[in-house]
């Protein structure tokens, strides 16, 4: 009832014995609902209740509690759904269960519900009747017909179904109303009488029906939009030509069985654009939009109503013709015009090519000599300047030969002259003797002062150190004479104790070593002064590091900074190079490279 399970239970006295089962919300052990439904005793005589809303319920008469099967989103294997319509045990002692949410089988070992639904091949969802036929097959009644369902059979062919076309007496049927009569005949009562059959009796189809293709319709692009084109005659064609205008066709076909002709299947597949087979159902219609310019085979297949297909079905070839500017000629055209414009660009092409060729080659004659007068003017330039540096040098000894035979001669003499009158006058004793001795002695520390001064010079004038040393130890010399003068502390540090350098080279070297110590004592304001002569076989490079204030790059770029043009005239005479880096508050390195004789 709506109030819950009533129980009849006669007594030892012949007296029925009336127990009511309730609802209890504080015992779950309870019946989960007071509407009841469907009740089946199985056959180990267990009692199942299905209730409206609140699922199915298995009693137990020994202890006289209730327990509960209820859907569980969150568990696939939970009861498909709370409203229990129909309860069955099937001749293998399966029990089914119908539902709001389909069929289900429950498997009372795992205590699980296998799901049937529309997605399986149900008409409908809600099972009001379940019966079972001689072959183990069962007969549901849905709000949409009736269902054959083999339990043993595939996926996909499990399910049958039935309709009012079939000769069912409605598509709905009713809670509770079914029945199978001892003889095997089912009776199932609908919303519009009673649907009586035995299964035996219902046979399927055998017919296969031919496919035809009984309609054809087009939509171009020249005319009016939405008006179609209808060709006549498409079912006895095998092959139609389109426009590539023709964006948009459709084709309807027919399976012709006549016996329910509404159940009749379709499938249809477009071979060239898509090579498996769509299933439409029973729609008989299929449209295509903007095929392109090609080759297709459309093939249709039809089933009758029992599912029986005809898999030969028929078949359309159809041509769409391509635009003009797609057709072989115009193709084939456009091909030869590109390739002979590319034949003509690359004609054209080579002929640049060429004549860009004959101006590098024009341009690389004209460098090459260029580059050869730039040579020769280099090494007019480097002997002009040697054969200056040379005269100078001469000039220098020349001077300093003079200064110190010469000058140095008279010094000496009147040096000597001055000793013997100082000699002469220490023998007599009066007071102005004493005075003029005092002027001579004078005079002698004058003529020393002078002759040392002289020696400096002539040092500077010709550095006769390099002739008595070599360049190593003459550098050597010197930086030390360079800590004597300025007392900045210096560190020397050679690979090498000779370098094989000619001698207008090394005089060379020599100065611009003296004027890179110049510019450090005039500007650099250093603390100290590193040289390091390295050599390969080669060249020689001797690095001059201070740690002086440095030179701003601007000023470093000038010519004549700090007499870097002489020092590079200096090394343009032997072939050398000078380099200077420098920045401001880093200090400055000088570097000599020296060219060795081979």
């Amino acid at each position: 009832t709506s109030g819950g399970l009533v129980r009849l239970q006669r007594d030892e006295q012949g007296q029925y014995q009336r127990t009511v089962f309730k609802h209890d919300s504080q015992n779950p052990n309870s019946l989960g609902s007071d509407n009841i439904r469907p009740l089946y005793v199985d056959r180990s005589g267990t009692l199942w209740v299905g209730t409206w809303r609140d699922g199915l319920q298995q009693f137990d008469e020994q202890t006289g509690q209730f327990q509960r099967f209820v859907h569980d989103e969150k568990n696939p294997h939970s009861l498909s759904n709370n409203v229990i319509r129909s309860l069955y045990e099937d001749r293998a002692g399966r029990l089914w269960i119908g539902t709001d949410g389909g069929l289900n089988l429950f498997d009372r070992a795992t205590k699980q519900f296998k799901h049937y639904t529309e997605r399986d091949g149900l008409p409908n969802n809600a099972i009001w009747g379940i019966l079972e036929d001689a072959r183990g097959r069962l007969w549901l009644s849905t709000n949409n017909g009736i269902s054959r369902f083999d339990p043993h059979a595939s996926a996909g062919s499990a399910f049958k179904d039935y309709t009012v076309g079939d000769g069912l007496s409605h598509q709905e049927f009713n809670r509770g109303a079914w029945f199978k009569s001892n003889a095997g005949e089912m009776f199932f009562g609908g919303m519009n009488g009673v649907t009586a059959f035995h299964p035996d009796s219902i046979k399927d189809n055998p017919f296969i029906p031919p496919v035809v293709i009984t309609a054809f319709k087009r939509y171009n692009t020249d005319e009016a939009e939405g008006v179609a084109i209808v060709e006549k005659g498409i079912f006895a064609r095998q092959e139609i030509k389109l426009s590539y205008k023709d964006n948009i066709v459709s084709f309807e076909f027919a399976a012709l069985n006549f016996r329910n002709p509404k159940k009749n299947q379709y499938a249809y597949k477009l071979e060239g654009y898509r090579e498996q087979w769509i299933q439409l159902g029973t729609k008989r219609e299929v449209t295509f939009t903007n095929l392109d310019p090609g080759e297709y085979v459309l093939r249709v297949k039809g089933s009758n109503n029992d599912g029986g297909w005809n898999e030969a079905g028929t078949s359309l070839k159809i041509i769409v013709t391509p635009p003009w500017w797609q057709t072989w000629w115009f193709q084939a055209g456009s091909i030869l015009a590109i390739l002979g414009l590319i034949i003509l660009g690359h004609r054209l092409r080579l002929a640049d090519i060429e004549a860009r060729n004959r101006a590098l080659e024009q341009e690389i004659a004209e460098r090459k000599q260029a580059e050869l007068e730039l040579k020769n003017s280099r090494e007019q330039l480097r002997a002009l300047t040697g054969y200056l540096h040379e005269t100078m040098e001469r000039e220098r000894v020349s001077i300093s030969q003079d200064i110190h035979d010469e000058l140095g001669g008279v010094l000496t003499a009147l040096k000597i002259d001055l000793t013997l009158l100082e000699r002469g006058l220490e023998k007599n004793t009066a007071p102005k003797d004493d005075l003029n001795l005092k002027e001579i002695r004078l005079m002698k520390q004058t003529i020393d002062a002078t002759i040392g001064k002289l020696r400096a010079f002539v040092r500077r004038l010709r550095p006769e150190v390099l002739d008595d040393l070599g360049l190593v130890a003459a550098l050597e010399w010197q930086m030390q004479e360079f800590h004597k003068r300025i007392g900045v502390d210096y560190e020397f540090k050679s690979e090498a104790t000779a370098l094989a350098v000619e001698e207008n080279g090394a005089i060379a070297v020599f100065r611009i070593f003296q004027e890179a110590l110049t510019n450090i004592a005039r500007h650099a304001n250093a603390g100290k002064v590193v040289v390091q002569i390295e050599q390969n076989t080669e060249y020689a490079l001797i690095n001059i590091i201070d740690n002086g204030v440095g030179i701003l790059a601007e000023k470093l770029a000038a010519p004549d900074t700090f007499g870097l043009l002489g020092m590079r005239e200096r090394a343009l005479m032997f072939g050398g190079e000078v380099k200077i880096t420098s920045a401001a508050g880093q200090g400055t390195t000088v570097i000599i490279k020296v060219p060795l004789a081979q």
